[in-house]
């Protein structure tokens, strides 16, 4: 709650009037209104309905006004500048992309994704020869009850579709970025897309 001196447009707390008025027994906050403070010089701050603020834009307080015996804050709507759009779509383009790269790893525990650099490094070696040496996943193939072949071939599928998956989806991001940048007006802004769809999806 704030109180308004009549006279100064000066905007208080109540125990500031308290304060400039120690031998007076204001009561609570809650029961403060106009007809007890105009003794005072004081009347409730009372607010006009808050407007709806375009995204990137911002609420100012506007001019206090008397409006019989009332006095009402007003607001003011700033809206964006195309850098404040830029920041939002920036911010937005940036959080599609780190969910859609989650996306791809939601369905495995993060212990299973720490082994994921060995498990390509030798798929990758045996794709290059099938002789070079894979000790994790011959071990990984015996326990889950896969032939060796097998498994690193399943994981050689998954390693080239995930390098893929990822290689569009940053580029993607890259190219928003790129087309969020470029833009000078927003008209140009409203134009950018940001979709993480990927082809074939």
């Amino acid at each position: 709650m704030k109180l308004v001196l009549t006279e100064t447009r000066q905007v208080i707390s109540p125990n500031e009037l308290r304060a400039a008025y120690p031998e007076v027994s204001f009561p609570p906050d809650s029961d403060m209104n106009n007809e007890m403070l105009i003794d005072y010089g004081a009347t409730v701050l009372e607010y006009d309905e808050r407007p709806v603020v375009p995204e990137g834009g911002s609420l100012l307080a506007g001019l206090v006004r008397i409006e019989d015996g009332r006095t009402i804050q007003s607001w003011v709507v700033e809206a964006p500048t195309v850098e404040m759009r830029k920041a939002v779509l920036t911010q937005l383009n940036n959080a599609q992309y780190s969910a859609s790269i989650d996306q791809l790893t939601c369905d495995y525990p993060a212990a299973e994704i720490t082994t994921w650099e060995r498990q390509r490094a030798e798929a990758v070696a045996w794709g290059a020869n099938s002789a070079a040496a894979t000790p994790w996943i011959d071990l990984a193939a015996m326990a889950r009850g896969l032939g060796r072949d097998e498994y690193l071939a399943r994981t050689l599928a998954k390693v080239t579709a995930f390098a893929k998956a990822t290689a569009y989806l940053t580029g993607r991001r890259q190219g928003i970025d790129d087309q969020i940048r470029a833009a000078t007006t927003a008209e140009e802004l409203a134009t950018v897309v940001i979709d993480y769809t990927l082809p074939g999806a």
